[in-house]
């Protein structure tokens, strides 16, 4: 199917990957070409820079210009960058004021990511802010499909919820995370990244770990995310609830994994949260 085609996923719509992704995708890695597209779009471009010159980023001169921009990240950062602004553009026609801890919520871990990779020394940096910007992607779709979603979503996220996701398949026939892949491969996302978007709920206790793990860069970026999700209290501020249950089930494999004890993780999460200013 071409990505740019229009299509359902059990009549949920998936929007196509914007031309200007499109045209980005199509200039390779010629720097020049792409900085020159992204000026075509001002809005992006003044988004582009406001986020590159954020404190996540580290920067310690400001980028002032999009040519400036690509050429000190590089087209791979810059362009999961410009994904990130244009899937929040794709979905301007759904429901803003029920949306708009969603949004915040995207933002807070996609920068939380990033400033625990960096904290942690873990490599991929530009998957960790795609991967946190996108791995909830399919909220807004099912929003629009099933009016009493968000109702759904906090139930999901209550006591006694094993897996989310599969809550959301038993009372709707279908969930966030599977279309959030769709959207992924729609807007030709790395096949790591729209695979973590498509199991991110699926982490277990740690005598499960092996079931999920791959032993690849993926453990990694999924750990980075169940502790970014954690740090910016989405159990709050999409769940409605005082606990984070999922949190309370998988503490042991992600602080295991990367290698963390509980004090030490207590401590990078207080730091992580006065960095985002949470």
């Amino acid at each position: 199917m071409n990505p740019a085609e229009e299509f359902d996923l059990k009549g949920v719509f998936i929007p196509p990957q914007p031309k200007l992704m499109l045209q980005i995708n199509e200039a390779g890695e010629d720097l020049n070409k792409i900085a020159e597209i992204i000026s075509t779009d001002p809005g992006i471009g003044a988004q582009v820079l406001k986020t590159v010159n954020s404190p996540a980023f580290a920067r310690t001169k400001t980028i002032n210009s999009i040519h400036q921009a690509v050429m000190m990240l590089g087209s791979g950062y810059v362009t999961n960058i410009i994904n990130g602004l244009m899937l929040k553009r794709a979905y301007d026609h759904v429901d803003t004021e029920a949306l708009e801890s969603f949004w915040q919520g995207s933002k807070d871990v996609s920068l939380g990511m990033v400033l625990l990779a960096r904290q942690l020394n873990m490599l991929a940096v530009d998957d960790a802010y795609l991967i946190g910007l996108f791995h909830n992607c399919g909220i807004p779709l099912m929003l629009q499909k099933f009016p009493n979603y968000m109702e759904i979503c906090q139930q999901s996220y209550g006591e006694g919820v094993e897996n989310i996701a599969e809550f959301e398949d038993q009372q709707l026939n279908t969930n966030h995370c599977i279309v959030g892949y769709y959207v992924a491969k729609a807007w030709q996302l790395n096949k790591d990244v729209a695979e973590i978007i498509r199991d991110h709920h699926h982490l277990t206790s740690t005598e499960d770990k092996s079931a999920y793990f791959k032993g690849n860069e993926q453990d990694d970026l999924v750990c980075l995310l169940k502790m970014a999700e954690h740090i910016c209290k989405l159990y709050k501020s999409l769940g409605k609830q005082d606990t984070d249950y999922e949190w309370e089930h998988i503490r042991g494999t992600v602080l295991d994994h990367v290698g963390l004890s509980e004090p030490d993780f207590l401590d990078l999460q207080e730091l992580t949260r006065e960095q985002l200013g949470l």
